[in-house]
């Protein structure tokens, strides 16, 4: 939780940081350049860009069938957005996404590395999702950035799910096919917030994430589990 609250020190750092210099390349652009030369990306209406979610993942629910802990989980997307008006817009998406949990096992040997310990085992999805958004974007809370967010529905194909033993001593991990216990799809609901920043070429957006599915995980079984997780999602558009 720590190393956690440290990124999101970092994060906050850097989005002032880079608030004040694509403020200080606009001052700049004013000054030197024609009007109609300058890059106005908060201007425009529809965008495309690539994602880069960081996400924390886990299973909860009843009666589920391990104690499971967070993991980091990530993942890749392409995004389009269309906003009409400068406040309110719609976005479509696909990407590659990980999620899963990890397992707590009773730890018996209690010695580094065996296969009881604790936090060696996870359970992997491979998801292909395909997220559906609708975008606020306020106006300008310094020059160049403006604060976004985003509510989300997101259709999920799990196309593989993994069963995990990380070998601590050499590298070998053990992984073996669970995906006849898992189900292969999910519809989560997911809410982003964050800054959009004006960097001159495009928008820097750096969004923070929680989400939760609304289908039980597991196929097949009296066990209720459903995805859910929270984390950084830093996205570049042109």
């Amino acid at each position: 939780m720590n190393a956690i609250i440290k990124v999101l020190l970092i994060v906050a750092a850097m989005t002032v940081s880079m608030a004040a210099q694509s403020q200080e390349k606009l001052n700049f652009n004013s000054e030197k350049e024609p009007d109609e030369l300058i890059p106005k990306p908060f201007d425009k209406k529809f965008y495309w860009g690539l994602s880069l979610p960081m996400y924390i993942t886990t299973i909860t629910g009843d009666n589920l069938p391990a104690n499971y802990f967070a993991k980091p989980s990530l993942g890749f997307q392409i995004q389009a957005e269309y906003l009409p008006v400068k406040f309110v817009g719609i976005g479509l998406g696909v990407g590659f996404q990980q999620r899963g949990a990890g397992i707590i096992n009773p730890d018996k040997i209690k010695t580094l590395g065996d296969p009881d310990s604790t936090n060696i085992e996870r359970i992997r999805f491979n998801n292909v999702e395909f997220p559906i958004n609708i975008i606020l974007r306020s106006n300008d809370v310094v020059k160049g950035m403006r604060l976004s967010g985003t509510l989300n529905l997101i259709p999920v194909i799990n196309f593989a799910s993994n069963g995990i033993v990380h070998s601590v001593s050499d590298g070998n991990h053990l992984v073996t096919d669970v995906s006849s216990l898992y189900q292969k799809n999910d519809l989560l609901y997911q809410f982003t917030f964050g800054p959009d920043i004006n960097t001159g070429y495009g928008l820097l957006r750096i969004h923070f994430v929680y989400f939760k599915g609304t289908k039980n995980v597991y196929y097949n079984t009296s066990s209720k589990g459903y995805n859910e997780g929270y984390g950084l999602k830093v996205t570049w558009l042109f």
